[in-house]
């Protein structure tokens, strides 16, 4: 099989609309969208758990693309991550693994404008290798919203109005019942 896959990974903490206008934007030219949520996160960064941030995930894949059947989460970070569990998943590994999963498949790695920036993206372990073995695509954004933001209205209590618009109502109904980021 020759499909296209194209690979997005982030924190999805939580996930957001921003995350689904990249999905929207990359959803007709690919056979298959591996959503990708990060287990050890490779900047250090502080995350909701992994169950969590995956139920989170899936609300929000259910009520914006309830029949898109190409639209997969997958939790090979967690696989990867139960291999060497002191350590961080790195997007290479990630693409190396999947690669061998899908042999005769084109992978694609999907980025935003943020990681796309030189200073950022050089960060990236073995980012010369993802360039030279993966393609590599970078997503405009269009929707301004940021992860942080959806966390920071609900720790201090503050906009809580606009977390539907940023979330959904399903996500934002299933933060709030569960007091995440409080």
């Amino acid at each position: 099989m020759n499909d296209h896959i194209a690979v997005y990974g982030a924190a999805f903490n939580p996930p957001h609309r921003g995350h689904c206008d990249v999905i929207q934007q990359i959803k007709d030219d690919f056979d298959t969208i591996l959503l990708i949520p990060s287990i050890a996160h490779a900047f250090g960064k502080k995350m909701q758990d992994y169950v969590t941030r995956i139920k989170m995930l899936e609300l929000i894949i259910q009520e914006f693309f309830p029949h898109q059947s190409q639209i997969e989460i997958c939790k090979i970070e967690q696989y990867l991550h139960q291999q060497h569990p002191d350590q961080a998943v790195y997007t290479y590994d990630v693409l190396y693994y999947l690669q061998t999963l899908y042999p005769q498949s084109r992978l694609t790695f999907i980025i935003g404008p943020d990681n796309a920036k030189p200073q950022v993206w050089q960060r990236f372990y073995r980012h010369q290798d993802i360039i030279e073995q993966f393609s590599l695509r970078i997503i405009s954004e269009r929707i301004a919203i940021r992860s942080s933001d959806c966390r920071h209205y609900l720790h201090t209590h503050t906009h809580l109005d606009k977390l539907p618009e940023y979330c959904g109502q399903a996500l934002s109904h299933y933060i709030q019942q569960h007091q995440f980021y409080q």
